[in-house]
């Protein structure tokens, strides 16, 4: 009996292991080996380079590795996070098998530790020998990965927290805001304390509130040179990362079975929206009728908007970019704040006026993005029998969400931002030229585009960035510095800034001709992606098939 539940905790564990790697985005075997090696190259390779780039002190180098390595760490767990408890498919298939709850905890508690394992470890040992000409590699290696504990399983148990307080949708929202958080932190990371043992650099509190503080002060003390500070350090570092993966293991297995019956008999019915809420929809869908009056662009628009805010996978990237967004905006404003108080704010000079830029550009890109990305691959066909006839229109629906995604919430933030700083007048022209530069960078987007958004098969290494990341750099600080002092020049000027507005504008409207020409032209939408693995000129992923289909054993 012994022998056969040790032989399903294996199996289990394996087959949870994989779970956490599932994707619509792509099929299983080596596109997943190959996003696995880049993640852990994509932890490892800053955590070795950048340091050296800028020539870090080794104390402070250890609590930049520390901190970035930890912030990482996190977002995986935030990645996963719905694969790390049963869902509905799990409890119906699971739940009727003869096997106890306690062999799935442990298994499914195996594979969140081998998941931990291979990406802290794996992103732990590069970064360690690199730092073997400085200290001691060893006491490096041990506190990267004490942190990287820590971090992973302290989202763990708040997700088994979040899941017995507010419930598992609730819980997911948070996760979201958690992965903003996070992204917000890794831009602020240049100001945030960077030396265990130099009191100079910070004060007794602030080591307290930053964790990557303990395992710094916890490798000092492993490598010999143990003080006051650094023992009390390396106390509080050692007891997080013996107790917060013990008390995820508790927290865990008192959740589960919680879990399992809610996700068996579904969710409690919240409460219905009030009637603030309900005349708010009303609002938006009578304002979008009379703003967009095409029947078909009405619909495309209403889909993508509906499709984003539904799916949690395409909130969590969206999130990414609006994160990375908001922390370059606080980057520029706080500094300023802190130097000058409200006089730093008393013009508006580039700085301020290109905030609401940086917002749209980002936030357009990563709406542009997403609907490349497919929801449900498979139940695209229903796309592909009932594919609109007018293409331009349906392409025009897209640009009107990312309008209303990524320009209107920003032009109105830059209104009242700029009404309360520098009156009604600056705030009208500042949010018009914010408005029409959103819109025609919509078009400049959209000129090319040939799909039904969150219908077509992706492969994520199709990406170009890594060729064009120069071209896209360009396009970004030409959008959001360039324009900027191109509007600051020209608000005192009311005839040359109006001018300027109509002139992006026509620009706008004539790559949306271009792009409703386009589309004309074409034959229909786009629904499969070619597969970047796959060189045509040699049959090569024939051969490698072939090969494969030789050395397969025989069915008995």
């Amino acid at each position: 009996m012994t022998d056969l539940r040790r032989q399903q905790r294996r199996i289990l564990t394996r087959t949870f292991f994989t779970r956490l790697f599932e994707s619509e985005l792509m099929p299983p075997g080596l596109p997943q080996v190959r996003l696995v090696t880049s993640v852990i190259a994509g932890i490892a390779v800053p955590l070795t380079v950048i340091p050296v780039l800028i020539r870090l002190h080794p104390s402070r180098l250890v609590t930049f590795q520390y901190t970035i390595s930890m912030i990482a760490l996190a977002f995986i767990a935030l990645v996963v996070w719905e694969g790390i408890f049963p869902d509905r498919r799990d409890a119906r298939i699971l739940s009727v098998l003869p096997i106890r709850n306690s062999t799935f905890v442990i298994a499914r508690l195996g594979a969140l530790g081998a998941l931990f394992g291979l990406f802290a470890i794996g992103s732990a040992v590069l970064p360690s020998l690199a730092f073997m000409p400085l200290g001691n590699p060893l006491a490096h290696f041990i506190g990267l990965v004490a942190l990287d504990a820590f971090a992973f399983f302290a989202i763990v148990a708040l997700q088994c927290i979040l899941l017995n307080v507010v419930g598992r949708v609730a819980a997911q929202r948070l996760a979201i805001v958690l992965q903003l958080v996070i992204v917000i932190v890794v831009a602020q990371l240049p100001i945030l304390p960077t030396s265990p043992r130099s009191a100079a650099n910070f004060t007794g509190a602030a080591a307290w509130w930053l964790p990557s503080m303990w395992f710094a002060g916890l490798f000092e003390v492993l490598s010999g040179r143990p003080t006051a500070p650094t023992l009390a350090l390396a106390g509080v570092a050692t007891a997080s990362a013996v107790g917060v993966p013990l008390l995820t293991a508790l927290l865990y297995t008192a959740t589960y079975r919680r879990v399992l019956r809610r996700a068996l008999e579904g969710e409690p019915p919240g409460t219905s929206p009030g009637s603030i809420f309900t005349l708010a929809r009303a609002t938006a869908k009578r304002v979008l009728v009379v703003s967009v009056p095409n029947a078909v662009s009405r619909a495309v628009c209403m889909f993508t908007l509906q499709t984003i805010a539904r799916s949690r996978q395409h909130k969590m990237l969206l999130a990414v970019y609006v994160g990375i967004a908001v922390a370059l905006v606080l980057s520029a404003i706080v500094p300023r704040a802190l130097q000058k108080g409200l006089a730093g704010f008393s013009r508006p000079d580039a700085a301020m006026l290109s905030t609401p830029l940086v917002m749209t550009f980002l936030t357009l890109v990563g709406v542009r993005s997403l609907i490349r990305i497919p929801v449900e691959i498979k139940s695209n066909w229903v796309f592909r029998l009932r594919e609109p006839a007018q293409r331009a229109a349906a392409v025009s629906g897209i640009a009107a969400a990312m309008i209303i995604a990524g320009v209107v919430p920003v032009a109105l933030l830059a209104f009242g931002s700029a009404w309360l700083l520098w009156g009604p007048g600056v705030a009208v022209r500042h949010a018009a030229f914010c408005t029409a530069l959103g819109v025609m960078l919509t078009h400049a987007l959209l000129i090319r585009f040939n799909k039904f958004p969150f219908t077509c098969t992706y492969f994520p290494g199709s990406s170009r960035m890594r060729v064009l990341w120069p071209f896209y750099l360009s396009a970004f600080t030409t959008y959001s510095i360039a324009m900027a002092r191109v509007e600051e020049r020209l608000l005192p000027q009311n005839g040359r800034f109006i001018a300027a507005i109509l002139i992006i504008s026509a620009l706008g409207a004539a790559m949306a001709l271009r792009r409703r020409f386009t589309l004309r032209k074409s034959t229909g939408f786009r629904f499969e992606e070619r597969d970047p693995d796959t060189i045509e000129g040699l049959n090569l992923s024939e051969m490698i098939a072939a090969e494969r289909a030789q050395h397969r054993p025989a069915p008995p």
